[in-house]
């Protein structure tokens, strides 16, 4: 292979990976790809999947009061997470599935505010979690490398008891 073979080689997989990378990291793109993710981890009981798809920084005691007190954003998180997992344990015998659709996106860098209908169903969800139609959910970068954004917040569920 001559040199200027290789050089238009390197510019031709140069221009591929700019390409690639600009369509993976495309705010619509990444939304469908977490809320497909979520649903996934619902269907399959994995409360460690669940919790992938909320951001780091999500405040778990401000935006769950009735349910968790921790003082340290961690600790919070770690409690939600053993408490997804005994939701799906106790409903083990019943189908758990999350159904959602966005409705609407509006991108404003560093967040995406998706509004979507979804239902979580089955078990001890479906007693619990109302249908949540135009719910507003804020999504932030999760991740720098892969593109990937996650819920930081949205707007108060109010659980059914």
């Amino acid at each position: 292979m001559t040199t200027r073979q290789m050089l238009i080689l390197g510019v031709a997989l140069t221009a591929l990976l700019v390409v690639e990378e600009v369509w993976r990291r495309d705010p619509e793109r990444q939304v469908r790809a977490s809320v497909a993710r979520l649903a996934q981890a619902f269907h399959e009981r994995d409360a460690s999947g669940v919790m992938a798809e909320v951001h780091a920084d999500y405040p778990v005691t401000s935006l769950w009061p009735d349910l968790f007190n921790a003082p340290e954003p961690a600790v919070a998180r770690a409690e939600a997470k053993r408490l997804l997992a005994a939701v799906f344990f106790q409903s083990r015998d019943q189908e758990v599935a999350c159904v959602a659709t966005i409705v609407s996106l509006e991108v404003t860098e560093p967040v995406i505010v998706a509004r979507l209908d979804l239902a979580v169903t089955g078990g001890m969800f479906g007693q619990a979690v109302p249908m949540l139609t135009g719910h507003r959910f804020t999504l932030s970068r999760a991740s720098g490398l892969t593109g990937r954004w996650a819920i930081i917040g949205h707007d108060p569920i109010t659980l059914r008891h």
